[in-house]
């Protein structure tokens, strides 16, 4: 069996006990083949609809939104890579179920095939919340954007929130990125028996630890500053206002942002949840594994939804230069807030929003 490895070092394959370790049994595999089959084909679907819009409206779209559309392309990308190895691992694992694995010829070549896919399907699980914690931080600096051209942010604090919060994502992404690769390599030798999985474990405990504090400061940034954006709006509205009808509140454009953005942060923690799951799953009932898998897959589709939501109400290329040169030319005065009547393209056009009321709808043409 050696001789057809003989291109890899003879002592590794030495210390290798293909017997060893425990396969997966036939109800997990089969429910996390189900579970992952129907992802599949619904990230399928998403992905494809995300395809088509761009191309549709790729005369139209700027950097920015080409971004927005490239990260979650990829965000969705890797979750259906992810699963597609899944499906190897346990389908593998399903076909040495009805068999007296232990007593196959090629047993070295399954277990191969179950440690590297088993591998691969872990570190691309793990890649999706690294492109996750991106995708906020770019929102999020988008937000931040809008509500500086609402005045919600004083011109001195509106950069100094920008770009902390901006690198505190960049960074916690990058971290993330060197943890993966380390925990995969961890958890191969897991897999093969040559690490104790204890040993392993701190690595995955980490990584969580740093996606949590991540999205516990977007969390608190973005409730402060859209309780103070709406604050605003709300006021300035109750000041310009000159018509008797009134949009109600829950329909106007910045309560659309917030809760599409609430959504779609809330949603990210979808993946703690998960691995929690996962781990107690791992520990005690290995044939409910599939719990975890699910509320995985349903976080991206959820996360990927509200982020498309947010493409109209959000995202523009000439909104953070209005918001650059208004913080930059004006301070926060107290009292009613005097707009321009003239509206740039692309950005959100407050005087109109507040004077009628009935303006639900943001230019998206840059």
């Amino acid at each position: 069996m050696t001789e057809s490895y003989n291109f890899l070092p003879i002592t590794l394959f030495q210390t290798i006990n293909a017997t060893q370790g425990k396969i997966s049994e036939a109800p997990e595999n089969i429910s996390s083949l189900s579970n992952s089959a129907f992802y599949v084909i619904v990230l399928s679907i998403l992905l494809g609809v995300l395809i088509g819009y761009a191309i549709k409206l790729r005369d139209e779209m700027k950097r920015k939104q080409k971004i927005l559309f490239l990260l979650t392309g990829l965000l969705v990308g890797v979750d259906i890579v992810a699963l597609c190895f899944r499906i190897v691992y346990n389908g593998t694992s399903l076909y040495m179920n009805g068999r007296k694995w232990i007593m196959l010829p090629n047993l070295l070549d399954f277990r191969i095939v179950l440690w590297v896919f088993a591998v691969l399907e872990n570190a691309f699980s793990f890649a999706t919340i690294m492109t996750i914690t991106i995708i906020i931080g770019f929102l999020q600096d988008m937000f931040l954007t809008t509500a500086a051209a609402a005045r919600a942010i004083s011109r001195k604090v509106y950069p100094y929130i920008k770009w902390s919060l901006f690198t505190v994502n960049m960074v916690t992404g990058g971290t993330l990125g060197l943890v993966i690769v380390l925990n995969a390599i961890l958890n191969l030798l897991v897999k093969m028996t040559l690490l104790n999985k204890a040993l392993a474990v701190p690595f995955q405990i980490v990584l969580l630890c740093f996606y949590f504090i991540a999205n516990v400061i977007n969390l608190v940034t973005f409730t402060v500053v859209s309780t103070r954006l709406l604050h605003v709006v709300n006021k300035t509205s109750s000041h310009v206002s000159t018509t008797k009808e009134k949009v109600p509140f829950m329909n106007r454009p910045f309560t659309k942002i917030v809760g599409l953005m609430s959504g779609m942060i809330l949603s990210a923690f979808l993946q703690i949840v998960a691995a929690i799951i996962g781990f107690l799953t791992s520990t005690f009932a290995s044939h409910l594994h599939m719990l975890d898998y699910f509320l995985h897959s349903l976080g991206i589709v959820i996360f990927s939804v509200f982020v498309l939501l947010l493409y109209s109400p959000l995202w523009n290329e000439k909104c953070e230069k209005e918001a650059e040169d208004h913080v930059r030319k004006t301070g926060t005065k107290k009292g009613p807030i005097q707009h321009q009547d003239k509206k740039e393209p692309g950005t959100f056009n407050i005087q109109s929003m507040n004077n009628s009321e009935k303006q639900e709808e943001v230019s998206t043409k840059v």
